[in-house]
């Protein structure tokens, strides 16, 4: 899934999970820098019944991530949390976030 956002462009994908069984987000972010474009990329450690979930959910935190101002992903732990937790994780399957971003897609 591939999407512009606030001059920003995003690949949402996911990879099949062979143990625990399911899909898992792989985003990429690519940006202009300082005169260069700047790539980054992310799993956010969840896995996901179906690909398409999966995907819904890494442009929903890829968008989350650029709104937050794009904190440094070294700092990032593998659930996706920075020195202020992102909507993402837990809270976004109990709060129907996955139902919102896949109505916005």
């Amino acid at each position: 899934m591939y999407r512009n956002y606030e001059g920003h462009s995003i690949l949402a994908t996911a990879w099949e999970l062979l143990y625990p069984v399911g899909w898992e987000p792989l985003i990429f972010v690519t940006h202009r820098g300082r005169a260069k474009e700047v790539t980054k990329s992310f799993t956010i450690g969840k896995k996901f019944a179906t690909r398409q979930e999966a995907e819904i959910v890494g442009l929903a935190f890829a968008k989350s991530w650029i709104d937050d101002g794009k904190p440094d992903p070294r700092t990032m732990t593998r659930q996706g949390n920075h020195k202020k937790p992102y909507r993402l994780g837990c809270e976004l399957e109990k709060s129907g976030e996955v139902r919102k971003a896949r109505r916005n897609v």
